[in-house]
């Protein structure tokens, strides 16, 4: 699915490249729970943005998919705002089986994320203040 073109750029087959970038994500959400819990984990990962798809791979030099999303199984996005699960700039994406919890260095990326994931999903993302 992906063609190694250099290496900082892939392209995939019959799809719109709108945003790469590297980013963190929790390993800990899921449906039932978004709970803190004492196995708080993130992992950085590189994230490729497509008209139809969100994908991940290991980081920008990797050729093998670690999974992706359908844009069109996002039912929510959420923009967090204050410190959560030890981050300061998160964003959740939620699909009917599990939700997904990244996090980025600055709000700039942030809003960056979630504006364009608004304009793909066409979705209105929600915020959510955080205090701990």
């Amino acid at each position: 699915m992906l063609q190694k073109i250099s290496q900082e750029q892939f392209v995939i087959k019959q799809q719109t490249v709108l945003k790469l970038g590297g980013i963190y994500r929790n390993f800990n959400s899921t449906r039932e729970s978004t709970k803190i819990n004492s196995q708080n984990r993130w992992d950085r990962r590189y994230l490729i943005l497509t008209d139809r798809s969100l994908y991940w791979l290991e980081d920008k030099m990797s050729q093998v998919l670690k999974n992706s999303i359908l844009i069109k199984d996002i039912t929510k996005i959420q923009k967090i705002s204050g410190l959560y699960l030890s981050q300061k700039f998160v964003f959740k994406l939620y699909t009917q089986d599990k939700n997904y919890i990244y996090s980025v260095g600055t709000q700039e990326q942030l809003d960056d994320w979630v504006i364009l994931m608004q304009k793909v999903t066409g979705k209105i993302a929600e915020e959510e203040s955080v205090t701990l």
